[in-house]
């Protein structure tokens, strides 16, 4: 699969003016209240970390109980880039079983998105 031309990972060498930086970070913080708000809707709490100038590091954890919604992070992720307008890009699994996504809102296809999601620990047996 060819990844699409205008949702790319922008270089770690690429830098920005102070005005550029900043207006990245001022969008990708408004970005961030939406995405938190929505991922708590879905059953999962996110937060971040890093510059928010490159691209936007976010981690999310499903709740214990997560009620109705208790979805497993495909559906999350499939919801989230429904609720919002994004784009998935390269996936894949992590340490234990966790999981990574690459998104790309489409209204800034600049300002990549990785989503680390940390999976519940699978009990003992004899546990829960």
């Amino acid at each position: 699969m060819k990844p699409d031309p205008e949702f790319i990972e922008i270089p770690k060498t690429r830098l920005w003016s102070p005005d550029e930086a900043e207006k990245r970070i001022f969008w990708a913080r408004r970005f961030i209240t939406e995405f938190t708000g929505i991922s708590r809707g879905l059953g999962y709490g996110v937060f971040h970390g890093g510059s928010l100038i490159r691209d936007i590091d976010l981690i999310a954890m499903p709740w214990r109980d997560a009620g109705p919604k208790n979805l497993d992070h495909l559906h999350y992720v499939l919801e989230l880039c429904h609720c919002l307008p994004l784009r998935m890009g390269n996936h894949g699994e992590l340490l234990f079983g966790h999981r990574w996504y690459a998104l790309w809102h489409v209204d800034h296809p600049d300002h990549q998105i990785d989503l680390k999601i940390v999976l519940p620990v699978k009990g003992r047996e004899g546990e829960g």
